[in-house]
């Protein structure tokens, strides 16, 4: 079922090259509300970016929330100094740096997440017992199956939900949202844009099938001994880094390792959401309300105030 999603994502990534990539050669706006302006009118620009804000505040609170709890079971460390220190970094470094220091620290980040769950997989599939008993135990649990052609809309997975699902997904973030469409626009070139959203399909699948494969590890580890029924965790959320102490109990150095990973995806997360959210606040709705906006330096200083305000907000 979730080679379906893959699917979705590589036909989707692909219709994209003749989205906003190959818009860029005739609109050069920095938001892609400002199309909608054009398109629809001034009153669905406001709307809609007065809906985008809300929804990406309370997206980047839960972004920020989700791995404070994980960080929580590893060190014991209370929820809100871990979600306060987050949102420190995060705003730090948006700031001052604005997109091309959210680019590049997310390349960075994407790193480390990424060696950190090969470590997780490669240690857990070994203690499982291997790859085919991995998958033996995942197929008995109905973890993983064969494709399900069922038309049926009330099926939790089949072919047809993963794919429109996926597809919506992929759209929804790929498509139309700002944290995107500002990456797009800020490339060198046409040609650079399409070969960034070219890059992101193989790279993109890959690290879907690990984050999957961690999760397979997780379950198969703990079939027959669920730790939230036994009270080693008190949410689910809570699971994967409770595997990684069990797995590397006694190395210290393999938990630091985790540590970061789990909060290269939380700043990363953060930094691009409240980068995008600055963008639309001062493009979209204070822009038009103040003559001398559109000047470099007032843009730059705007952007770090409203980073700030953003962040603590989200806090």
């Amino acid at each position: 079922m979730n080679d379906t999603a893959v699917l979705s994502r590589i036909l989707f990534n692909n219709y994209l090259l003749n989205g906003w990539a190959g818009k860029r050669e005739v609109i050069s706006n920095i938001t892609r509300l400002q199309y909608l302006e054009l398109r629809f009118g001034q009153s669905v620009r406001w709307t809609t970016s007065v809906v985008y804000c809300v929804q990406m505040i309370v997206y980047t609170a839960l972004a920020l929330y989700a791995p404070a709890l994980a960080f929580s079971q590893v060190s014991g460390i209370p929820v809100w100094v871990s979600v306060f220190s987050t949102g420190l970094v995060t705003t730090f470094y948006t700031a001052l740096g604005g997109i091309r220091a959210v680019v590049w620290t997310d390349v960075v980040q994407l790193f480390i997440l990424t060696m950190g769950l090969l470590l997780v997989v490669s240690v857990g599939v070994v203690k499982v017992g291997g790859l085919k008993q991995l998958l033996k135990v995942a197929h008995e649990g109905l973890r993983i199956g064969s494709f399900d052609t069922d038309p049926n809309p009330f099926k939790r997975h089949t072919i047809w939900s993963l794919m429109i699902g996926g597809a919506g997904m992929v759209l929804s973030i790929y498509a139309t949202n700002q944290t995107q469409v500002q990456r797009y626009l800020a490339c060198r070139d046409l040609r650079t844009a399409r070969l960034s959203i070219l890059l992101n399909i193989p790279l993109n699948a890959l690290f879907l099938i690990v984050q999957l494969l961690s999760g397979l590890v997780s379950y198969v580890y703990f079939v027959g001994c669920d730790p939230i029924s036994s009270g080693s965790v008190s949410k689910s959320d809570q699971i994967l880094p409770y595997i990684v102490m069990v797995l590397f109990e006694g190395i210290p150095v393999i938990r630091g390792l985790f540590l970061s990973v789990i909060f290269a995806a939380a700043i990363s997360t953060v930094s691009s959401g409240v980068n995008s959210l600055a963008t639309v606040l001062l493009e979209d709705i204070v822009g038009p309300f103040l003559l001398l906006v559109r000047k470099r330096e007032i843009c730059g200083r705007a952007r770090i105030i409203w980073t700030v305000l953003l962040c603590q907000l989200s806090l």
